[in-house]
């Protein structure tokens, strides 16, 4: 089996891979980068879908209430319906993930 390991972007080399190719501050990309994902969580308040360009799009749906078990006791429990969001890739970036795999 394959060990492979785990490459992850913090938000901090976001931001500053931001300010570079954006010719800014990394003040001035962090406050964008907050203000992006302030505004996407606001319109998903009201909104079902908020589409990110070439990205995707994020979709908010949600789960039916329905009835559980407790895997310990077996009992019943009530679990309530709750908001989902899913993420969808837009073909270009799924194109584009093919293109480097």
């Amino acid at each position: 089996m394959e060990n492979k390991t785990v490459k992850e972007v913090t938000k901090s080399a976001l931001v500053s891979e931001l300010a570079t190719r954006g010719e800014t501050t990394e003040a001035e990309a962090k406050r964008n980068l907050d203000l992006l994902s302030e505004t996407i969580m606001s319109l998903l308040e009201d909104n079902d879908k908020v589409i990110l360009g070439n990205l995707g799009k994020i979709v908010k749906g949600k789960t039916k209430a329905r009835v559980g078990r407790n895997p310990r006791t077996g009992e019943p429990i009530d679990i309530p319906e709750k908001i989902k969001l899913s993420y969808r890739p837009s073909k270009e970036i799924k194109d584009r993930m093919e293109e480097v795999k």
